[in-house]
């Protein structure tokens, strides 16, 4: 019965891990598309309207870094520190390439983000910039924590209920078992009595 439990929480850990990556997968792609689609953009990519076009990204929890075509930064509204996303110019090198990249990184200070790159181009096709999106992944993190919890609460409860409940049914199944022995007892005693006496 712990065997099973253990891997049906597993099996639900997994699956609600998954799904609620994946729900951060979709913000960061749509958000991604839907930025792609609002026009072109233009050369040089430093244009003052640019960042107009990113409103709302800040209210969605979400952060963006618009890169040159060298993986330069040239815009970071929310002041994301840039060591570790600097240092690792894998997501902009494929980005660069066509590829569009989507990664779990961790900032400088340790926490985890997601973090969407894509090709910024300008009206003939070609790669102007890079656009970051990321989002942390605290929120996330914080939930699956709590699930992890709840199942370990929950499986350790129901080990314990199940072995009660296993120790109470064993008694009860007994009761029958005792009352025959304790008749056989009795006859035997009753007939070792009646051969004694003559």
């Amino acid at each position: 019965l712990t065997v099973i439990l253990g891997v049906l929480e597993a099996g639900v850990l997994v699956i609600l891990s998954r799904s609620i990556y994946d729900r951060a997968d979709n913000v960061l792609l749509g958000r991604g598309d839907q930025l792609s689609r609002g026009g072109f953009f233009r050369d040089p990519i430093r244009s003052v309207a640019f960042p107009m076009r990113l409103a709302g990204v800040e209210t969605e929890g979400l952060f963006y870094l618009i890169l040159d075509e060298r993986g330069l930064v040239i815009i970071n509204p929310q002041g994301i520190p840039l060591e570790d996303l600097v240092d690792d110019q894998e997501p902009v090198t494929q980005a660069i390439a066509g590829k569009p990249d989507l990664r779990t990184m961790r900032l400088a200070g340790g926490q985890r983000v997601r973090l969407f790159t894509m090709a910024l181009r300008n009206e003939g096709g070609r790669i102007v910039g890079v656009l970051q999106i990321g989002r942390p992944l605290a929120a996330e993190e914080h939930a699956l924590s709590m699930l992890r919890l709840l199942l370990l609460v929950g499986g350790l409860l129901g080990i314990l209920l199940s072995t009660g409940g296993g120790l109470f049914l064993a008694e009860r199944a007994l009761i029958p078992i005792r009352l025959a022995f304790r008749r056989q007892q009795d006859f035997v005693a009753d007939a070792s009595h009646e051969l004694r006496t003559p």
